[in-house]
């Protein structure tokens, strides 16, 4: 299968995604806001999986129609009912996309934090998950299922329709931890979070193809 992934940062990492679509003999296709081939080149009704990871280098597309050309296809694919995972910013196009609203936070914050589930219908989700988060925005989305909540913010992810966000990212791995602000953590189970990272993809794939 073809899965289009929009990488919005030149350091963007796909980590645990590429051992994913590895695994299952997925072809991951690449989209730069900075590429000739970028978003706008994407047919929606060619679309299988639409995953948006983060990067800050993407704050600066905020102002740009290309941000906006983002959040366009995100709404097109929701109507198709084509499935969608977006992580970090990319969590908050997909929400901003499919009618919930990002407000800064106060306190911003960068490193490993603990994630509790609040549901367990989507997959099996962990009590608890030490995860990576670097926030810069809360999500409101008031009609979605809420899948994980922590101290830092009510919502740190959440399921709506035929899509999933995450404000953490579950795709890093332990050769890029020491990359990231705060170092590592000792608590944090890498074998937990690939699990549900990968049974969130399956899913996702699974109910495409349905």
């Amino acid at each position: 299968m073809k899965i289009d992934v929009i990488l919005h940062s030149e350091d963007d990492s796909l980590g645990f995604i590429q051992e994913w679509a590895d695994k299952h003999h997925h072809e991951l296709v690449l989209h730069r806001p900075t590429d000739s081939d970028g978003v706008q080149t994407i047919q929606p009704h060619r679309v299988n999986l639409l995953i948006s990871l983060g990067g800050g280098e993407l704050l600066k597309f905020k102002k740009t129609a290309w941000f906006a050309v983002e959040r366009e296809l995100m709404r097109r694919l929701s109507a198709f009912n084509i499935p969608q995972f977006g992580i970090g910013i990319g969590a908050q196009q997909l929400a901003s996309a499919l009618g919930g609203t990002i407000t800064s936070m106060a306190h911003q914050t960068a490193g490993w934090q603990l994630v509790n589930a609040t549901r367990a219908d989507t997959v099996k989700l962990p009590d608890l998950m030490t995860v990576f988060q670097e926030p810069h925005d809360r999500i409101v989305m008031p009609r979605a299922q809420r899948l994980f909540n922590s101290a830092l913010d009510h919502c740190q992810g959440f399921k709506f329709k035929n899509a999933v966000g995450l404000q953490f990212h579950l795709e890093v791995m332990p050769e890029t931890q020491r990359q990231l602000a705060g170092g590592g953590d000792s608590k944090v189970n890498w074998t937990t979070n690939q699990r549900v990272l990968d049974e969130l993809l399956d899913t996702l794939v699974k109910n495409g193809t349905n």
